[in-house]
């Protein structure tokens, strides 16, 4: 069935803007119920917010070289990088980056994650039924996971801490240039502009102090035979165009960039995909017994490892349905650079696109009437979906390079707590979203852990 396509009507001057920035996740699921594809007037600027999997599979992967990213927020605090990059650099350091994230390096992954899963679940006893911040320890869980991976690095609680407090101020200032009229220079002394250069600098001083100390052949976790990330980003080169030059290794700053892109993404989305897991099995227990009893029979009281992955069915379908109803990445942005045509619809060179994986994810047509609803046994047998309806890391080329280390990650710490764990809410209702960089719950979710009897 052919796409329709809704224009909607604003106000003179600001279009939707002022509705959209009231609440953005009810303007775009409102808009998307009255048309998968509609033309959104914003501003100055029109957006084309797109749903319909095949429209997404035509922006994201067929038709993939007439539009670019638009990432010019995330490129203040990432620099260049493989996640803002476009051309031959972002070519160059995906190549990087790929082989690092690669199947050879989850074994690494799955020690990694395990050490320090029995970290979270030895605290969690200690708290002796007392509440927890989830969303906290599940952030803190997947920076060590991320900074130990990626970079043989441990990080003191302090620096966790400060590094939760920047990445906080990060995430504000996206969002309040992005709903913004006005982007405010940097340059301009405003409250929030200063209180994201000090982020940026605290992050800069943490990932700075990892490049120069492992220059200066400094401490390590882990075997220097295994070469990490940081290791292949030092000795790396640019390639040149002409045989005669020689090859130019990477810049700290240019290496700043990669680190601090897989420092903040590898591990903002894994923390906020856990704690939407586990508030979701909280209040869903026979879902969480389902887990718990295949981790009990899988596991025998160790922590989840690689080899246990293929036999961790329910714990993966639960990774897969939390994935599907809260993507941490919930809106991609693209640019035309050239006309395009969406099954006869028209793109005009410039137009910003919006494609929304939590909406595609919950499109009762693909779906089903049930679309809404938590049930991970949808996910029983594999079920063949349409390319584009599934895309919590994107499709195409520019699909996020860490997707196995992700999966990878999720449902071995999901097996290995709900093994021990069940997770009690102690809010009285489900936390409702907010819509930043990532999909972050808009409150504190306290739990409560209780050790299974």
């Amino acid at each position: 069935m052919a796409e329709t396509t809704t224009t909607l009507r604003g106000l003179p001057f600001v279009g939707c803007f002022f509705s959209f920035r009231r609440d953005p996740l009810r303007f775009l699921r409102e808009t998307a119920a009255r048309s998968g594809r509609a033309w959104i007037p914003l501003g100055r600027n029109r957006v084309l917010l797109v749903t319909a999997p095949e429209d997404v599979d035509h922006v994201l992967r067929h038709a993939h070289e007439s539009y670019r990213k638009r990432e010019e927020l995330l490129f203040r605090v990432m620099g260049e990088s493989v996640l803002t990059a476009e051309g031959k650099v972002w070519v160059e350091r995906r190549r990087i980056v790929q082989k690092e994230l690669g199947p050879d390096l989850m074994p690494h992954v799955a020690g990694t994650s395990a050490t320090e899963v029995q970290k979270l679940i030895d605290d969690w006893r200690r708290l002796a039924g007392a509440p927890t911040d989830l969303e906290r320890d599940m952030r803190r869980l997947t920076l060590n996971i991320i900074v130990r991976a990626m970079f043989s690095a441990s990080m003191s609680d302090a620096d966790l801490e400060e590094a939760r407090g920047a990445i906080d101020v990060e995430m504000e200032y996206v969002q309040a240039r992005w709903l913004g009229l006005v982007d405010v220079p940097l340059q301009v002394p405003t409250p929030l502009n200063s209180r994201f250069k000090e982020a940026i600098a605290t992050l800069d001083r943490i990932v700075y102090q990892m490049i120069r100390g492992r220059r200066a052949g400094g401490s390590r976790d882990g075997s220097p035979d295994n070469p990490d990330l940081l290791d292949q980003l030092l000795k790396a080169t640019h390639k040149s165009t002409d045989p005669r030059e020689s090859a130019e290794r990477f810049e700290d700053q240019e290496i700043r960039n990669e680190v601090m892109t897989i420092f903040l993404a590898g591990h903002e989305t894994t923390a906020m995909a856990l704690s939407w897991a586990f508030d979701l099995l909280g209040r869903h227990p026979g879902v969480a017994r389902q887990v718990h009893e295949e981790a009990v029979a899988v596991l025998g009281g160790r922590v989840a490892t690689l080899d246990d992955l293929s036999r961790l069915p329910a714990a993966s379908r639960v990774v897969h349905e939390t994935l599907r109803l809260y993507p941490p990445a919930w809106l991609i942005h693209r640019l035309a650079k050239v006309e395009d045509h969406l099954a006869g619809e028209v793109v005009p060179a410039g137009t910003t696109v919006w494609l929304s994986p939590y909406l595609t994810h919950r499109r009762r047509d693909v779906w089903g009437a049930d679309a809404d609803e938590y049930k991970p046994e949808r996910w029983k047998g594999h079920p063949k979906l349409p390319d584009g309806a599934f895309i919590p890391f994107g499709i195409g080329p520019r699909k996020c390079a860490g997707d196995l280390f992700a999966l990878t990650e999720l449902t071995l710490v999901v097996a290995s707590v709900c093994q021990h764990f069940r997770v009690d809410p102690l809010n009285a209702t489900p936390v409702p979203p907010r819509p930043l960089i990532t999909l972050r719950p808009s409150t504190r979710i306290n739990v409560r852990p209780v050790p299974w009897t």
